[in-house]
């Protein structure tokens, strides 16, 4: 039972970030029109995005897979320290290789870009950082809640 509820509550997690870290069709949209992009621009950065997400697609799975057999490993009765640390390092393998599918795309992408096109990309990176980051604080509590730097029960910050 508590083995389901470790998988139950992994999944929940891997999907919230997900969902947060997609941007909206808005934000797509918005991004396309500040880049001012050709048709062929598009289409190059629409097939680099379908190459790289089927990567990543496949890479989680193994991921996903990996930490189903962790689980089994570590919760075994008598854990083999060997195999968890494998297992361990096979997961932080797979992850460094989703990281470079994107460090790759996201070069292959600049690649395709004018120099005024690769400044506002690059703008357009930092507010997404900007919008993660603000997101994760506020799942995190964000500085709202009880405690001395947390504005106190009263909301008595001190100021």
């Amino acid at each position: 039972m508590k083995r389901i509820a470790l998988f139950a509550s992994i999944a929940i997690l891997l999907l919230s970030a997900v969902a947060v870290a997609q941007p909206s069709r808005d934000e797509r949209r918005q991004a396309r029109e500040r880049l001012n992009l050709n048709a062929e621009q598009e289409k190059s950065i629409k097939d680099i995005k379908s190459t790289s997400g089927k990567e990543l697609i496949d890479l989680r799975a193994d991921v996903q897979k990996k930490r189903i057999d962790l689980g089994n490993a570590w919760s075994a009765e008598a854990p083999d320290r060997a195999q968890v640390e494998g297992l361990m390092k096979d997961i932080g393998a797979l992850q460094l290789k989703m990281k470079m599918v994107l460090f790759d795309a996201d070069q292959a992408v600049n690649k395709l870009l004018n120099p005024e096109q690769r400044k506002v990309y690059r703008e357009l990176k930092q507010e997404r950082r900007e919008r993660t980051k603000n997101n994760a604080m506020q799942r995190r509590g964000g500085g709202k809640g009880f405690g001395p730097h947390r504005g106190g029960a009263s909301g008595d910050r001190g100021d």
